[in-house]
Parts: structure tokens; C-alpha cells; sequence
């Protein structure tokens, strides 16, 4: 029952690249978090991997499996794009 509407779940795979690279002030926050959780193996990932945090955070929000598999593919697809693009400008 995916009554989310894509725009939701695209936000949410946007704000998870967002949040794990590109937000330049909150990454040492992020990163001293993911050093001080580092015992938590998975925290660490979910944290430093904008796939997983785009699946988890959608799966939470949404509460559907299936906007969380969407999310989380958006994640990917998203991700993949911006380090085509970081590599053919290089």
C-alpha cells in the first residue's frame, strides 16, 4: 500500500545524500557520532551509507516496505549519479 506519494519518498532519499555527504557543517558531528557508535557496527553503516539511511529512515517514516525499498533504490540511484557526474568533471 504505497499511498505515499513519490515526492515523499524522493525527499527522503534526497535528505539521507544529503545528510551523508554533502551538508558540509554537520559532518563532523556526524562523523564524531559514527567514531563515538563505532562498537555499534550497524549504526556506523546506516549513518555513513546514504542507501541504508534512506531505506531505514523511509521504512520508519512511511512505515511501508515497499516506499522503503523505493527510497532506499532512489538512495542508490541518486548517489550513483552524483559520482558520475564528480568523475567525468574530474
Amino acid at each position: 500500500m504505497i499511498e505515499d506519494s513519490i515526492y515523499n519518498i524522493l525527499s527522503v532519499a534526497l535528505f539521507a545524500n544529503y545528510f551523508t555527504h554533502f551538508y558540509k557543517p554537520i559532518q563532523p558531528a556526524r562523523e564524531a557520532l559514527v567514531h563515538y557508535l563505532s562498537y555499534f557496527f550497524i549504526i556506523t553503516k546506516v549513518l555513513s551509507c546514504s542507501k541504508c539511511l534512506s531505506f531505514i529512515l523511509s521504512l520508519i517514516v512511511f512505515l511501508d516496505i515497499r516506499a522503503a525499498l523505493l527510497a532506499g533504490f532512489l538512495g542508490y540511484i541518486i548517489q550513483f549519479l552524483i559520482d558520475y557526474i564528480s568523475e567525468w568533471y574530474e
